[in-house]
């Protein structure tokens, strides 16, 4: 009966120090914590910048992409217009065909 007795009362003794040893580590947790909450917070400020930034530039390489083929275009009309003008006008004098 009393080891019985000894054992509740280390238990007692190992529980206290455990709750001790765990307000001792309160502080450190909760500021840990924070500084995870606030780590946290600006990865997701960077990662909403991330995708805006992402977007735009997905827009602008449209953007791009559409100016480039209307170059591309012009420049083939603007070739198209030169041949007309200055090569088959040639061809058209020493040419039996009409144009």
């Amino acid at each position: 009966m009393q080891e019985v007795q000894q054992s509740k009362e280390m238990t007692l003794v190992n529980n206290r120090n455990l709750a001790e040893q765990n307000l001792a580590l309160q502080p450190r947790l909760e500021h840990k914590k924070e500084q995870l909450t606030k780590r946290y917070s600006c990865l997701q400020e960077n990662f909403e910048s991330y995708q805006l930034r992402k977007s735009t530039l997905g827009k602008a390489e449209a953007q791009l992409s559409r100016e480039r083929e209307t170059s591309v275009i012009d420049w083939f009309i603007l070739k198209e217009k030169f041949v007309f003008l200055h090569i088959k006008p040639n061809h058209m004098i020493y040419s039996d065909h009409k144009w």
